[in-house]
């Protein structure tokens, strides 16, 4: 086997003999840096102030580990933008390559970009880059100690909010609802008796601070706040609240590449009331709080802006708003719930009245954990704990009943994946016969997922009888099978389709893509979509292309793809016209 790394030295070493001065570093060198670095070279005379030398730091699994660059001397974290400990320089080429010529190309280019970075932060030129990586460099910041968990909305003014000081750090959110929901989703119900929420300030500055900026004391951060009424009310407010716990005060900072946040933690100063009895009038407090000690709190964000699309996805602040019921959670709907969520849908409902089974685990959203559980509230409590931001709630069976009728009347989307023709025959009758109804979307796969369909209906303008007969069975199927395609268990009645999950993935990312699309608005009245899989594996199961479908909408082929189709309407739908 080749010897790569020796290669990738060897490669640097021939390439650094055209600069003047070069010097391998001794062990003694790389001893210095905590990463683990086998080799080093340094290099002078490549900056502007000669005083500072380059260095190329080779790791010991060079090259599937990146070639590092550093300055010495090192200056202090927080000196520069883009300077790490030890020296070491954040770089925008980066080489994340296990090629070693793809590393010995890259370089000249990282030797460029390190150059004039650092001539750059010499003269101050890109000192801006520290309020637009605002959150980078807060978290270096010595005084950075805690975890600040944020479930707030990235705009808005200057207001109160709802925290809670936990032995995991600080949480806080818009409300105490709010983050009480939050946590229960996270940690489950037993958590709400420990949590206790007070009033916390969110400040909004101008501009994101700089590290020379950042507050050590509460006199410091008052100047910050360029005696703006509104703001030093809020934090008044805070600091004369009578609480055991430290004190939180949130900033949140606009910055060119987006919105940022600090965490501040006020610990109360010693002998705050000394003199009096009780409690110092106001102005003394407040007066003796400006020598307060001010510590950070890295922000770790949490809130639907950032979890769907890092504040720059439009459509998942569209699909926050969203209500989506689910009837059917099994092998398709437990994984088409899950990636409407992932994708920001805000509320999901689930229904679903049957438990998971252990044979359920292959080809289920959920595993051995859930065995024994009705499937829609584990469903629930699955993604809550992942995605504790979003509101799911859950049912048992779905019927014609008022409080179900009610429940799907007040989301955008019902969608049913239930493979029980009385219950879809059922949900076809409510829905062509109530107008208030909103859209409907079903799914079903064909034996052995062999094929996976979708399909939504936005008017009464078509109904699922167009495409499925009494008791369920497609008009135009994908495939033909010319023996059954079910397999019996050892269990009174006991049979199942045999399929894994692999077979199931198109499937789930086909009823996400559709209902999105609907959801944003971007489907006609009626569309039905269909995956038909590969040739081969409908074969290699016993099956064809069904004689029917290649009539209608022409030969799939070799399979693999993705159709939309169109079905002429049937008499009934032509009867409620």
């Amino acid at each position: 086997m080749p010897d790569y790394y020796t290669a990738t030295g060897e490669g640097i070493a021939r390439f650094l003999t055209q600069f003047r001065g070069i010097r391998e570093l001794a062990p003694r060198d790389l001893a210095g840096y905590q990463n683990d670095f086998r080799a080093g070279w340094e290099i002078p005379d490549l900056c502007t102030d000669g005083a500072i030398k380059l260095r190329i730091l080779l790791p010991a699994l060079a090259p599937t580990a990146p070639v590092r660059l550093a300055v010495f001397p090192a200056p202090p974290v927080l000196t520069w933008p883009h300077l790490e400990e030890q020296g070491l320089l954040c770089l925008p080429t980066s080489l994340e390559t296990a090629s070693v010529q793809g590393t010995l190309d890259a370089i000249p280019q990282l030797l460029d970009h390190a150059r004039i970075l650092v001539n750059l932060s010499v003269t101050g030129q890109n000192v801006q880059d520290f309020e637009d990586e605002f959150a980078s460099y807060w978290a270096q910041w010595d005084r950075t100690k805690a975890t600040l968990n944020l479930i707030c909305e990235p705009s808005g003014a200057s207001r109160e909010i709802a925290a809670w000081h936990s032995t995991q750090g600080f949480f806080a959110a818009e409300d105490e609802t709010t983050l009480r929901a939050w946590l229960v989703n996270r940690f489950g119900e037993s958590i709400a008796k420990n949590v206790s929420c007070a009033p916390a300030p969110l400040i909004w500055l101008t501009r994101a601070l700089r590290p020379s900026e950042y507050p050590s004391t509460v006199g410091a951060l008052r100047k910050s706040l360029n005696e703006n009424p509104a703001q030093t009310k809020l934090l008044d407010a805070a600091l004369l609240r009578i609480t055991k716990e430290p004190k939180l005060v949130v900033l949140g900072l606009p910055t060119r590449s987006g919105v940022a946040f600090a965490g501040l933690v006020i610990q109360r100063p010693e002998g705050i009331a000394n003199g009096f009895p009780k409690r110092a009038p106001d102005n003394l407090t407040l007066c003796r709080y400006n020598a307060g000690r001010i510590t950070g709190a890295a922000v770790i964000r949490l809130d639907h802006a950032w979890v769907h699309g890092r504040d720059h996805s439009q459509e998942a602040e569209v699909l926050r708003k969203k209500k989506v019921a689910i009837i059917g959670v099994g092998s398709v709907g437990s994984s088409a719930a899950d990636l409407l969520a992932k994708a920001g849908v805000g509320t999901i409902l689930l229904f679903d009245p049957e438990t998971i089974e252990s044979a359920n685990s292959s080809r289920h959203l959920l595993g051995a954990d859930a065995i024994g559980i009705d499937k829609a509230k584990a469903v629930k409590q699955d993604i809550s704990r992942r995605l504790p931001h979003l509101n799911i709630s859950f049912s048992g069976a779905f019927a014609a009943t008022p409080e179900a009728i009610g429940a799907i009347q007040s989301v955008d989307l019902t969608i049913c994946m239930t493979g029980s023709w009385p219950i879809e025959h059922m949900l076809d009758d409510m829905w062509t016969e109530n107008q208030v109804l909103p859209p409907v979307m079903y799914a079903w796969t064909e034996p052995h997922a062999a094929a996976g369909h979708a399909v939504t209906f936005k008017t009464r303008a078509r109904c699922l009888h167009c495409l499925l007969e009494d008791g369920g069975c497609a008009r135009i199927p994908v495939t033909a099978w010319s023996q059954r395609t079910t397999l019996d268990i050892a269990a009174c009645g006991g049979s199942f389709q045999p399929y894994g999950a692999t077979q199931l993935a198109h499937t789930h990312a086909l009823v996400a893509d559709l209902a999105i699309d609907l959801l944003l608005n971007r489907t006609t009245d009626f569309v039905h979509r269909a995956w038909i899989g590969t040739r081969e594996n409908v074969q290699r199961a016993g099956g064809t292309w069904d004689a029917r479908w290649i009539a209608a909408f022409g030969d799939p082929g070799q399979g693999g793809k993705l159709v939309e189709v169109k079905v002429p309407s049937c008499d009934r739908c032509k009867a409620i016209e």
